[in-house]
């Protein structure tokens, strides 16, 4: 199953039940998408996609060693006024730019953070997989399917909205 946490709403693929001795084989339908609590137990094994409510993503360049690069981009983003609260922040990629480097970060209010690594840590099998705070990533309804949309990108889901 994959969970997908998007701030409030959470959605969940579940496998499309098979329907036993059916006289015509149907085509199949693909996953049934169904809304969820937030923090839900869950009781199997799940791979989550989570994009928090607050959070920002960014690229930032620095010279130096990429070691401190959470302590560098904390540091510029409170001189700048884009923080003000305790906040996490993830590193997903260093590139290595001439003398420098340069990281796509995500910061995550530390609440929320804490929130869900509780959540996760009392779940059996949980793989947390970070969206990259989206890239723009949104899940919108289009002619009655549910499609992602990322970069300008769409692409359509293989999964019905369960009611």
């Amino acid at each position: 199953m994959t969970l997908i946490a998007l701030g409030s709403e959470w959605l969940a693929t579940d496998p499309v039940a098979e329907a036993g001795a059916a006289k015509k084989p149907s085509p199949p339908a693909g996953p049934v998408l169904r809304a969820l609590s937030r923090y839900q137990a869950m009781q199997r094994p799940s791979n989550v996609v989570w994009h928090p409510e607050q959070c920002s993503v960014g690229v930032a360049t620095f010279e130096g060693d990429p070691r401190h690069a959470v302590t560098l981009i904390e540091r510029k983003l409170r001189a700048q006024g884009e923080i003000s609260a305790d906040v996490k922040i993830l590193t997903l990629q260093t590139q290595q730019v001439g003398r420098g480097y340069q990281v796509l970060y995500v910061t995550v209010a530390l609440d929320e953070w804490q929130q869900m690594l509780s959540w996760a840590a009392a779940q059996n099998h949980i793989c947390r997989l970070p969206l990259a705070a989206g890239l723009a990533f949104k899940l919108v309804r289009k002619s009655g399917r549910w499609c992602f949309r990322w970069a300008g990108i769409s692409t359509s889901l293989p999964a019905t909205m369960a009611s």
